[in-house]
């Protein structure tokens, strides 16, 4: 029988972490276009790895991981081949399947417009990201810009759930939403006249729009304009969502 834990990530999780993102997001085409020749994932696996590292960092980050504990029959048997008892012993073996982050952002703007438009911190920091050791940079220019401007519309105080992924051999048991669930309870508790954000690819939004989130923004990019080796990737659709606040705000419990 497996057991499943929701525990908060650290440092000793880090490979397991990054095992985990690149299982869940490496085979999308927007990596294909990002990173042509990136064959053994080692480019994917250091951004991986910096995301990681800088939520573990970063004191308005959460990140979670969830742990599949399984115990299984071992057998005990003599010293010598034929000799002794033998016994069955229950093991417990934990692997870490998945893991989501949750982030308190003061959803700052750093630039306004006379037509209304907004950039805001967390946009320019994806816009600040220029380049990939071996990766494709008009792909990455044009990928990003479009995810930075989704951001930019995520101006004011709000929670931000990100890196929510299940290994492959996991998925289809309802992990993803009940690490969702997770960050939900804790907004909701905390400060529930907080709206919660997040970005999303078009296949996943009926897992959020259950919980309360609604389409806002979306930006599409036409991967096939960007790949020189001809795979027709076809496009990148990526939308922002929002979960209104539990409780708003001037609304007593």
């Amino acid at each position: 029988m497996s057991h499943f834990t929701i525990l908060p990530a650290t440092d000793a999780d880090v490979q397991e972490l990054i095992h985990v993102l690149q299982m869940t997001l490496g085979k999308t085409a927007m990596y294909a276009a990002m990173m042509p020749y990136d064959t053994d994932g080692s480019i994917q696996r250091m951004m991986h790895e910096g995301r990681i590292r800088g939520a573990l960092r970063d004191p308005a980050v959460r990140l979670f991981k969830m742990v599949v504990s399984r115990r299984v029959d071992t057998e005990v048997t003599g010293p010598d081949e034929g000799e002794g008892e033998c016994a069955g012993e229950n093991e417990s073996r934990d692997t870490l399947c998945g893991c989501v982050a949750l982030k308190l952002d003061e959803g700052r703007v750093v630039k306004s417009s006379s037509d209304g438009s907004v950039r805001t911190e967390a946009g320019d920091a994806i816009r600040s990201i220029t380049s990939l050791p071996g990766g494709n940079e008009d792909a990455l220019r044009a990928i990003l810009e479009g995810v930075a401007r989704l951001y930019d519309g995520m101006s004011g105080r709000h929670y931000g759930i990100e890196m929510l992924g299940v290994l492959p051999a996991y998925q289809n048991q309802g992990l993803a939403t009940r690490l969702m669930e997770h960050c939900l309870r804790i907004t909701d508790s905390e400060s529930p006249s907080l709206p919660t954000w997040l970005t999303a690819l078009p296949g996943a939004n009926s897992v959020y729009t259950r919980h309360g989130f609604v389409g806002v923004d979306e930006d599409v990019v036409d991967l096939n304009a960007y790949d020189p080796t001809g795979r027709h990737l076809g496009s990148f659709a990526h939308r922002s969502m929002r979960r209104p606040p539990k409780q708003p705000a001037g609304e007593k419990a």
